[in-house]
């Protein structure tokens, strides 16, 4: 079945259709506020181009039972490299954090301030630090025939729902979803957020009109015999390009 990731007011993934949307207009980065708590698509330059930082830590924190796969993490290192500019490379950090299963359903507010308390890296030196919480709790935009998969929330931070995509995907396709949700989102700290391409205002979806685009609304959900995610297409590459990106 077709499934939506939806990603809504700052970015998110849903299901049971899978839509991607965000939120409002891509921030602008403020040099006197740590980028942690800048807003969504402030960071991208920083995140895409060579200086002022010469590598990217990656802290995924993890709710017991909700690590990602090998694989997903080696796919979302190589799609960063290939889309920015850092002669130190991608380091990655992975570790447990207490569960979310029982907080109230999640919004982005709520993720920022569960942040304080669980990242333990922050952008310093020549090293910028990305947050990515894959959580076992739920969605507030969550509803009886859709549920989100991810949120971008901050200029350097997202969420995956990763109990909802054990739940709603089918079991051959997990993998293949989650490496989607965690390059989707990071390609929206990476400045694709809210764009105007040939005439026509993606505002209002905050996504790619290309069905076969990374950046596309919808997700399948279903088995495949493809269990590669899409790759960004060519309008979506150029935008990173012209934003510092490769």
């Amino acid at each position: 079945m077709l499934r939506k990731i939806y990603l809504l007011v700052c970015l998110s993934l849903c299901s049971v259709s899978i839509v991607l949307t965000g939120c409002g207009p891509k921030g602008q980065a403020n040099p006197s506020t740590p980028l942690e708590i800048q807003s969504l698509g402030a960071a991208s330059s920083s995140i895409l181009t060579a200086s002022p930082y010469a590598s990217i830590h990656i802290e995924i924190g993890y709710a017991p039972g909700m690590a990602p796969d090998a694989n997903t993490v080696s796919y979302l290192v190589s799609f960063v490299s290939a889309h920015t500019y850092k002669s130190d490379g991608i380091t990655v950090e992975e570790h447990q954090v207490s569960s979310q299963k029982n907080l109230p359903p999640l919004d982005g507010p709520a993720l920022a301030a569960l942040e304080g308390s669980i990242r333990n890296t922050r952008t310093q030196g020549n090293v910028l630090s990305v947050f990515i919480l894959l959580t076992d709790g739920t969605s507030s935009a969550d509803t009886q025939t859709q549920k989100e998969y991810g949120l971008a929330y901050n200029a350097t931070s997202y969420a995956v729902f990763k109990q909802s995509i054990l739940t709603f995907v089918d079991a051959q396709s997990t993998v293949r979803v989650e490496k989607t949700v965690l390059a989707h989102e990071f390609a929206h700290l990476m400045g694709l957020v809210n764009s105007v391409r040939n005439g026509v205002d993606l505002s209002s979806s905050k996504h790619c009109l290309n069905p076969t685009c990374l950046m596309y609304r919808d997700v399948y959900n279903g088995p495949s015999a493809n269990q590669t995610p899409p790759a960004l297409d060519s309008d979506c590459v150029n935008e990173l390009k012209a934003l510092g990106g490769k």
